[in-house]
């Protein structure tokens, strides 16, 4: 027959890595989400890939040597751009996440102090 005291230190290491598993698991999970999302609502706003897709294609059916040359410009400043964005969102992400894991242990380790 299990005792009072086993039946409790099991729920007690049960929910310690219930609250573990959420913490690093489920907070990557939420940033990775979050990370996306914003990259999507950017995306939708610079459409990368539609970019990339017609790159060399003169923009508004502007088939005159300046249009060719505007249209060029233009799209290379666009990808440029979204570049640029992506990748700061990518670093934030990534540095959001590393705060986030290392948060626990500085809050033990201030506790501890």
């Amino acid at each position: 027959m299990p005792s009072a005291f086993g039946y409790l230190a099991q729920r007690f290491f049960h929910s310690l890595w219930l609250f573990l598993y959420d913490w690093f698991a489920g907070g990557f999970l939420t940033i990775w989400h979050l990370a996306r999302q914003i990259v999507f609502w950017f995306d939708r706003r610079l459409a990368l890939g539609i970019t990339l897709r017609h790159f060399f294609e003169p923009m508004f059916g502007d088939f005159a040597f300046l249009g060719r040359i505007l249209g060029f410009g233009f799209r290379v400043a666009r990808v440029g751009l979204a570049m640029i964005l992506y990748s700061v969102i990518a670093i934030l992400a990534v540095a959001f996440y590393f705060s986030w894991l290392l948060f626990p242990f500085a809050l033990f380790y201030l506790a501890l102090r």
